[in-house]
Parts: structure tokens; C-alpha cells; sequence
């Protein structure tokens, strides 16, 4: 009997040790904010193993923080005794619990409860990501776009692409500027700026992907003679006798698009159609009012696209600030637009002054419609004027916080924005420049990992498509989190401790027994096993 016990902790430790191969650890490098950035080159770059099923009992746990842990990887063994919470009557345990707001907590698992099926994660292949991208020597490109991509990456499944210009270009422009007013689009073709930034880039991220990506395209502004204020930005709307031009625009590009070898999993109705409302804006935009989109989408762009060889793809509502949920789509429901649409895609950038609920009701309102997220980055605001804070921790808990409240409130995906930038934040031709996950340095062929990069990685690594959000009972404690149902079987847990002290946390499941990990003080957390 002992020797078969010694046979077992011999095995288990074997398993153990292996998790670690073909990791690469992060070089880090301390800038002036709260935290490290990871420094990639052309021979060298930290890299994260694909996860493989465990043994029944097994979990890997991997680990991030404030202090420079980067997917800092541990394993274990569940103990198999049946949990038994402990009530603690100490008056340090009342303190933490009830004046600090932390005490040791205490997640119950419910596999057999289940919610939304994931999409995917991703980012946008900008002109600016393109650009930035490209800067960099080849070897020193490729790792970039493995680190997003590849097995030994964060395992990205989806980009969103502007079709035509946005601020994060270096210059405005639509397609088939010239000639005007012309209705058949006979100039339409794609630019530079596709041929160079986009399409190869696109073509490199499916070439090391472990999925397919699925690609998502929005339109931020027509060609100018399509608008009433004729220019690219600034309060406007589509003139009517253009709307089936527009459509028909949509229409060529995924055609053009094909012609070189990218598809479309789904476009929307165009970015951000509030900002095209507003005096002060004056980059790339298309004022819209829902019910003349709503009209559009139902005369002119749904049945273009359903009627076409593109019948699969996918449409999606809104593309704009959650603040416009339920009530937008409420009007265009009052077209009959709700055939048309196949899901809803919200921006984060006022989610803190909007409350989840709308999100909630959203959900009730049109529970055939998928949620997704197709937007966000920071430094966005006029106020912050360091738009890129190298090695912000702060700046990754506003991803953590986001992507963990949208999850836990319908969310099939999160999209970040640029997926890497120079260290101003651009380019960009409005100067409205922001911060990325990925800060690249061609002076010195380099580019540097942020805390941002490890947050979303989080969730993109350890939730691939098809998984669904299971239950988490929280029995005591303020740790935030979620649970997901992975489509090998296996269960990722993904935990927070926004707090500036250690505590404890226990993960409890029927089917396996329980946990108990000391989490430090600010840090984030991805559970796994089978």
C-alpha cells in the first residue's frame, strides 16, 4: 500500500513539474508607474505553454500581480475531504470582514449551472497596430504577433478591423473618395494601408493561431460625399439617396476582402454612431439617430448582405457606449430591425458611470441577441495627459474589473482596441492618442508587454470559444470572479484580489473536494482543472 502511495505523489509530482516546460519568463523593466513591463526583442520573448488536461484532482493555478508576477505558475492537488467552513470569532477576523471589507473567502463551484457561450477575445488591426507592428524587425514581429496568436501567446481568437480609415490612421479616408456622388462605387478598391498594415498582419495572426479568428468589421465614416456636413468627421448623417450605396459599400469590401483571402465573422452598423452626433468631434465618424439606422438596416443594409454570398455573416447593433442600451434598440425594434441583427456590440469607455443593469435588461429584452464587447482602451480621456503610463497596474485593473463584470452580465466576448501602439499612443492623425497592451520601441527593436497584456490574457488563455460561464456561489468574501465550462471539460476559474493586503481564498467543488491559495495583495488569478 505505501508503495503504491509513493507511486501516486511520484506521478502527481511528475505532472506537476511538467506544467512549467516550455514557459519563458518575463524580463522585466520598472518605468515610473506602479509596476513592471516585460521587454520582448527579436531573440527573446516570455512566452506561456499551451494548457493540456491534467489528472482527475489536479489544477494549475497562474498568477499575476502589482508587485511583477507574470503568470507566475503553481500546481496542486484538491483535497478531497469535504469542505466545512469554518466560522472565525476573532475580532481581527470581524475588523477585515466588516470594516476593511476582506476576509478569507470562499467560491463554490456549479458546474451544472450554466449561462452564455463564449465567443473569443482579441484586438483590432488598426493601420496603427500595422504600422507599429511593421517597425520592428521580422524576427521581432513575429513574436509580437505570437505572443497574441500563438499557442505560446495568449491564444487570441478575434480582431476587429475598421473597414477604411480612423483616427489611428495617418491621414483621413474612406474608399472611392473619387469620383463623387458616384452610386455604383465604380472606384471602389481597396487602399494601401489594407495591402501593407492590415491584410498581411491578419494572414500572420490565422498562420499561429490555435482557432480560427473570427474578424470583425466596422465602419467608422463614408466617403464625404455620402455625408451632409461633407467632411470625415464633425456632427453629420448618411444622405438618404446614399443609403443603399452604403450598404452596397459594406457589401464590396467583404468581397474585396476575400478576393485576399480574409473573411468576415460578422460586421456592425457602424462605429460609434452617437459620436457623429457631437459638435466636437472632428475625426472619422457617421452620425446616426436610431430609427433612420434602424430604416437602413432594414431596407437597405440587412437585405444587401442576407441576400449576398456573405448570407452567413454576421450583423451586429449598437457598436457604441452601454449607455445606450435598452433604449436604442428599443426604437429600432419598432422597425422590425431585430430580424437583422444578430448580436449587440457595446464600448467600455462610460461604463463607470453606467450601471449593469441596462445590460441586464438588455438581455431581457432581446434574449436571441448575443452581447459582445468591441472596444476599450485607456488614456482615452481628455484629462489624462500621460496617454501611455508605462507598467500601469492600475490600468490593467480597469481591464480586470471590466472584462469580469461583463462576463458576469452576458458577455460573449471582449475585444480590446490597438493591439500595439509607439509609445505616444498613436499614430494617430487627430492626435488622439491612447494606451495599448503592447508598446513598441523600433529604436531599440523591442517591444514591452504592459500589466494590460497579462489581464486580458487571463481570460483569452484559459476560456476558448464555446466555453460557458458557469455558477459561482460566493459563500464569504469580497473576491471577484468567474467560472467557465471549457469545451474539453475542463473548468477555469478566474479570481480577483483588488485589495492592498493578502488573503485567502478556497475553491470548492463537489466533484473534487477544495482549495485553499494565499492570494497577494492586488493581483489576478486563473485557475484550471479537469
Amino acid at each position: 500500500m505505501q508503495k503504491k502511495i509513493l507511486l501516486f505523489s511520484f506521478i502527481c509530482l511528475s505532472s506537476l513539474i511538467s506544467l512549467a516546460v516550455g514557459d519563458k519568463s518575463c524580463v522585466p523593466r520598472m518605468y515610473n508607474h506602479s509596476s513592471v513591463v516585460c521587454v520582448c526583442n527579436s531573440t527573446y520573448c516570455d512566452e506561456i505553454s499551451q494548457l493540456n488536461a491534467l489528472n482527475r484532482g489536479q489544477y494549475v493555478l497562474y498568477s499575476s500581480s502589482m508587485l511583477g508576477m507574470r503568470f507566475e505558475k503553481h500546481g496542486g492537488l484538491f483535497n478531497k475531504k469535504q469542505y466545512t467552513h469554518k466560522k472565525k470569532n476573532t475580532f481581527w477576523d470581524w475588523f477585515k470582514f466588516n470594516i476593511r471589507g476582506l476576509g478569507d473567502s470562499t467560491l463554490r463551484i456549479h458546474r451544472d449551472k450554466t449561462f452564455q457561450t463564449i465567443e473569443g477575445f482579441g484586438g483590432a488591426f488598426t493601420d496603427a497596430t500595422g504600422i507599429n507592428i511593421l517597425s520592428l524587425s521580422k524576427q521581432a514581429q513575429k513574436r509580437v504577433i505570437d505572443s497574441y496568436f500563438s499557442k505560446n501567446g495568449l491564444e487570441y481568437n478575434m480582431g476587429r478591423v475598421p473597414i477604411g480609415g480612423c483616427d489611428f490612421s495617418t491621414h483621413p479616408y474612406a474608399y472611392n473618395m473619387q469620383p463623387e456622388h458616384d452610386v455604383y462605387l465604380s472606384n471602389f478598391s481597396l487602399t494601401m494601408e489594407d495591402f501593407n498594415y492590415k491584410i498581411p498582419l491578419i494572414r500572420e495572426a490565422m498562420n499561429v493561431a490555435t482557432n480560427s479568428i473570427h474578424l470583425l468589421g466596422a465602419a467608422w465614416s463614408p466617403p464625404i460625399w455620402m455625408k451632409s456636413n461633407n467632411r470625415i468627421g464633425g456632427p453629420s448623417s448618411l444622405i438618404h439617396k446614399y443609403y443603399q450605396t452604403w450598404a452596397d459599400y459594406h457589401l464590396k469590401f467583404l468581397q474585396e476582402y476575400k478576393k485576399n483571402d480574409v473573411n468576415f465573422w460578422a460586421i456592425s452598423t457602424g462605429n460609434e454612431p452617437t459620436t457623429g452626433l457631437v459638435p466636437v468631434n472632428t475625426f472619422n465618424s457617421l452620425g446616426w439617430i436610431p430609427s433612420r439606422q434602424a430604416k437602413w438596416l432594414v431596407n437597405n443594409l440587412g437585405p444587401t448582405i442576407r441576400n449576398s454570398e456573405f448570407s452567413d455573416v454576421l450583423i451586429l447593433a449598437l457598436d457604441d457606449q452601454r449607455f445606450n442600451l435598452p433604449w436604442w434598440l428599443n426604437i429600432m425594434a419598432e422597425s422590425n430591425a431585430t430580424k437583422y441583427f444578430d448580436g449587440i456590440a457595446v464600448h467600455w469607455y462610460w461604463d463607470d458611470l453606467t450601471p449593469i443593469s441596462v445590460i441586464e435588461n438588455t438581455k431581457q429584452l432581446f434574449p436571441g441577441k448575443f452581447i459582445i464587447s468591441t472596444e476599450a482602451c485607456v488614456g482615452d480621456k481628455p484629462w489624462q495627459k500621460e496617454k501611455v503610463e508605462l507598467g500601469s497596474w492600475s490600468r490593467a485593473e480597469k481591464y480586470i474589473k471590466d472584462i469580469l463584470e461583463n462576463l458576469n452580465h452576458w458577455h460573449t466576448g471582449w475585444v480590446d482596441w490597438n493591439l500595439a501602439l509607439d509609445k505616444r499612443g498613436g499614430p494617430n492623425w487627430f492626435d488622439n492618442f491612447v494606451d495599448s497592451p503592447v508598446i513598441v520601441m523600433p529604436e531599440n527593436d523591442e517591444f514591452l508587454k504592459q500589466p494590460m497584456f497579462y489581464a486580458i490574457g487571463h481570460f483569452s488563455k484559459f476560456i476558448p470559444r464555446n466555453s460557458k460561464r458557469i455558477f459561482v456561489e460566493r459563500i464569504t468574501g469580497d473576491i471577484d470572479n468567474v467560472a467557465f465550462l471549457r469545451p474539453d471539460g475542463g473548468i477555469s476559474v478566474v479570481f480577483y484580489n483588488p485589495f492592498d493586503s493578502d488573503t485567502k481564498v478556497s475553491i470548492v467543488e463537489d466533484h473534487r473536494g477544495y482549495i485553499e491559495i494565499e492570494v497577494p495583495a492586488r493581483s489576478i488569478h486563473t485557475l484550471t482543472y479537469w
